[in-house]
């Protein structure tokens, strides 16, 4: 996730004050199952502030709402399960693979109710889906903020691993500008997570000279909320 030049302003502006610009809010609703002619319970976001983006998720590139278990989306009937941004359209091949793949596996009496088991389960239905090296490189950093935030860093940091060599792939074909800023960083986080302290310097140092034209038309060098992050983690790597 990555912001423009505003809302960057009002990052910081939480992030110096403080406050909460506003309440993180969900609405129960349902939502037609792909896989049965029953209803699956879901979320629908009310509001969230920027104050989200200084969440300690930041260190992995993610943010509420994907940081609750609202948002990881199961129907307990079919079994099917995505998350909340994600669930939509399937295609006809992944509808058939799926299908499949439910009735072959799922036991609605055993449905995975924990985040870790169902981040599990939806790993395995993600794989029939046709997604990119930008989605895997996502939901492995997901996976690795779950499995810290339910006490397995082993886990966690197996799945920074496998998500390293996807975000070196990205940074091959990412233009000059605050996505590449973002995945920069965080391949310097998770270098220096996986003990590559020179990788963590190096992959730190382009993201903060990186230079790069705004919305606005000006040339911009490295990004002020990322620019703060990077600070902080080489701070860290003083003396390695």
């Amino acid at each position: 996730m990555i912001w423009r030049n505003k809302t960057v302003v009002g990052v910081l502006v939480a992030m110096l004050s403080g406050g909460d610009l506003y309440a993180t809010k969900f609405k129960e609703i349902t939502v037609d199952d792909p896989f049965s002619n029953n209803t699956c319970p879901a979320a629908e976001i009310l509001s969230y502030g920027s104050y989200i983006y200084n969440a300690a998720s930041k260190f992995d590139g993610v943010f509420w709402p994907a940081t609750e278990k609202s948002w990881l989306w199961l129907c307990p009937e079919s079994g099917y399960s995505a998350l909340g941004n994600d669930f939509g359209e399937l295609s006809d091949a992944e509808h058939v693979a799926i299908g499949e793949f439910l009735a072959q596996n799922y036991d609605p009496k055993k449905p995975p109710t924990d985040p870790i088991s169902r981040l599990s389960w939806m790993e395995e239905i993600y794989r029939l889906r046709d997604k990119d090296a930008k989605f895997w490189a996502y939901f492995y950093r997901l996976q690795a903020y779950w499995h810290d935030r339910e006490k397995k860093p082993a886990a966690a940091m197996e799945y920074r691993r496998m998500a390293l060599p996807l975000m070196k792939q990205l940074l091959r074909g990412l233009p000059a500008g605050q996505a590449r800023i973002q995945c920069l960083f965080l391949a310097g986080e998770y270098s220096r997570q996986l003990g590559d302290v020179e990788d963590a310097r190096q992959y730190f140092h382009d993201a903060d000279n990186t230079v790069w034209v705004d919305d606005d038309g000006k040339k911009q060098t490295g990004h002020p909320y990322f620019r703060k992050l990077i600070e902080g983690r080489m701070q860290l790597l003083q003396g390695q």
